[in-house]
């Protein structure tokens, strides 16, 4: 290959039998790296966090830790950041959702996506934000005091996300907002009244006070939620409630848990609840 024929000014370098031709700039590039991926490279750290939620094609990261190039890291447990649209392996460190609790010293405990929202679990609150644009978000609600203990503790229905906790079963969908399942509304005489269907007592003697041990799921054949505590306390184990979504209702049920240690619940590929049982290898 002739290098000076080039129209361009040049080096050209050999190596064996390959060649590699340098062009000089003739011009500064019209657009830089920031006009096409929306961020500055500097911008991009290594990253480790503990839940994700994709929502609109943005993928969101929480409970987060910075890792630098001495192998430290500075753990943000209140902190989520987001990627770029479509880009889901950069995270940006200046890309940090500001919508809801943010910074407030709560850690995340998960991150779920219901539609175009983004909820947000920490240990003492639970928040939602609608995702409309990588630039515009909007507040839908914000609940100090109902946080969630663990990730168990959180699941997705066909239709929205339900969670637990020491005051409720909470339940969060498009069509009628937040709201604590265990209380029903009722007109009588066409006035409105509020029925709780489990005493806070009972209800936090069951699901509350052994907080790493509950957990909820939700059974897609029945249209139903499952929830108790853990067979690794055995006091409240045996002890669990259903919420059948068809008849709005609650059943208490025995037995939910299997006995001895099992993995977390998750919805197998028959939309039934399944977990796994070392003894057993099933």
């Amino acid at each position: 290959t002739n290098c000076s024929n080039s129209q361009f000014p040049k080096k050209c370098y050999f190596r064996g039998d390959w060649m590699t031709d340098t062009h000089e700039m003739m011009a500064i590039p019209s657009k830089s790296y920031k006009d096409f991926n929306s961020f500055n490279p500097e911008d991009i750290r290594h990253v480790n966090w503990k839940c994700s939620a994709i929502v609109n094609d943005i993928v969101f990261i929480g409970n987060i830790a910075l890792l630098s190039g001495d192998s430290s890291s500075y753990t943000n447990g209140d902190r989520i950041l987001e990627s770029a649209t479509g880009k889901y392996d950069s995270f940006p460190i200046t890309n940090k959702l500001e919508v809801g609790i943010s910074d407030d010293g709560d850690e995340i405990i998960q991150l779920m996506s219901a539609f175009d929202v983004l909820i947000i679990f920490k240990k003492k609150s639970a928040s939602a934000v609608k995702i409309v644009s990588d630039i515009k978000k909007e507040l839908v609600f914000q609940k100090r005091n109902n946080g969630v203990w663990n990730r168990n503790a959180v699941c997705r229905t066909t239709d929205g996300v339900a969670w637990i906790n020491d005051t409720g079963l909470w339940y969060y969908d498009e069509k009628d907002g937040v709201r604590n399942l265990i209380n029903k509304s009722v007109t009588v005489d066409e006035n409105p009244y509020i029925i709780t269907r489990i005493s806070p007592d009972e209800w936090k003697a069951t699901m509350g006070g052994y907080e790493d041990y509950a957990y909820i799921s939700y059974d897609n054949v029945n249209n139903q939620l499952m929830m108790a505590q853990s067979s690794q306390h055995e006091e409240t184990a045996k002890k669990g409630y259903i919420y059948d979504f068809t008849t709005l209702s609650f059943s208490e049920m025995e037995g939910l848990t299997p006995t001895g240690g099992h993995s977390n619940v998750v919805q197998g590929k028959d939309g039934k609840p399944r977990v796994y049982l070392p003894e057993t290898q099933y």
